[in-house]
């Protein structure tokens, strides 16, 4: 009781001054006192800059009833949150009613008795002071609500402003990505005219090589057959010298004809992918330490003639890294056509090519490989294993041929 007692001031409002006598003896150890014996002085002291934290009002005083009073304290801003207990002698219902009615919040009846009126009075101030702790909370928890709200709302703004700024990024990126996929296409249109170029150059080239070097080198050989005939057949020195140029001519004759197949390998048109890689493969042995087992399986292969010249160009790079960077001395190569799609795995017993080599965009040999394979819907795998050689899986979808 001694905190609610603390500090509290009663307004004690009664035109009986023996009633504000009672009344004060009983309170005044415990309240700060204050009194008024009219209605119209104890609206004056409510409204005051000290005002009291409850009032016992007197009903029935002569001239402003407690009634009045109340209704005014509680038609004034300033006041209206002062609790009010009534002071009657008077047990009547209707007065009790009208009592309540006017802004009371409790009554106590004549005579007092000093343990009522105590707990009545602590009882109401009390109330008030949770009224004015829920208040509190209530501004407390509005101003919080107000300051999430904010927070939220700044947020959400960020949010808003991030996500815009992501779609503005995935639209400049969607844009990008349509950029380079037209480049691209753009650069293997380019890279395959450039091939077409290229193919048709080594045609002219082994043309002009087989036809024109050929046909010179053959005519230097029959006028040396008529120098040899003709020469005195004591002049032993001169015939021996005719008949080495004559090898001479011959060793230069098959340099042509192997340069010309190389450039352009004419057994693809004669003979047909399949004996034009057996036929490459002879070669490399007749001119280097290296053995091919070419294994074949399957039905007959048929390609359109670019294709064939495309997967020719890729097994002839693979086997020209083979001969100039593994060290091999054995090389298998399988040819498998199954099912609509030609297989071919070459696999050397040399040093094994390095994993950076096969990322490695200055590996134009890959490049140019991996480029030709996709040009006829393939897939290249290639795998290298340190002391074991290298791996080239060549995978191609094949059907009728396509220059039928």
């Amino acid at each position: 009781m001694n905190e609610i007692n603390k500090d509290c001031t009663i307004l004690i409002v009664d035109d009986s001054p023996e009633n504000i006598d009672i009344i004060s003896n009983i309170l005044k150890d415990k309240y700060i006192i204050k009194v008024s014996v009219d209605g119209f002085n104890a609206v004056r002291i409510a409204g005051s800059d000290n005002p009291p934290d409850l009032i016992l009002l007197d009903i029935f005083m002569s001239k402003m009833s407690g009634y009045e009073v109340c209704r005014e304290l509680k038609a004034d801003e300033n006041t209206r949150d002062i609790p009010v207990i009534f002071l009657t002698a008077s047990m009547s219902i209707e007065d009790l009613v009208k009592g309540f009615e006017s802004g009371g919040v409790d009554y106590i009846t004549k005579p007092f008795n000093k343990v009522e009126l105590l707990i009545r009075i602590e009882t109401q101030l009390k109330l008030k002071i949770a009224g004015k702790m829920l208040k509190y909370q209530n501004v407390f928890l509005e101003e919080e609500v107000d300051k999430r709200t904010r927070m939220l709302q700044e947020k959400n703004k960020i949010l808003t402003d991030t996500l815009k700024e992501k779609e503005e990024l995935l639209t400049k990126l969607r844009l990008m990505e349509k950029r380079i996929k037209r480049s691209l296409l753009i650069s293997n249109k380019l890279y395959s005219k450039i091939q077409t170029i290229q193919e048709e150059e080594r045609k002219q080239i082994s043309m002009d090589i087989h036809d024109d070097m050929g046909q010179l080198l053959t005519a230097i050989k029959l006028n040396l057959y008529q120098i040899q005939t003709n020469t005195p057949a004591d002049n032993e020195k001169l015939k021996n010298k005719i008949s080495m140029t004559i090898q001479m001519i011959d060793d230069a004759v098959y340099a042509v004809q192997k340069i010309s197949k190389k450039l352009r390998p004419d057994i693809l048109e004669n003979l047909g992918f399949i004996d034009a890689v057996k036929s490459y493969c002879r070669t490399i042995e007749d001119s280097r330490s290296i053995k091919f087992n070419i294994k074949i399986t399957g039905g007959k292969v048929r390609l359109g003639k670019e294709d064939e010249l495309s997967i020719y160009r890729v097994i002839q790079e693979a086997l020209t890294n083979v001969i100039r960077h593994s060290k091999a001395d054995k090389c298998n190569i399988t040819i498998k056509n199954s099912d609509g799609i030609l297989n071919v795995l070459i696999n050397d017993n040399g040093t094994g090519i390095d994993k950076k080599k096969i990322s490695d965009i200055n590996s134009l040999g890959i490049f140019s490989m991996k480029k030709r394979i996709k040009k006829v819907m393939g897939k290249l795998h290639i795998e290298g294993k340190p002391g074991k050689g290298t791996i080239i899986s060549i995978s191609v979808p094949i059907g009728e041929s396509k220059d039928d």
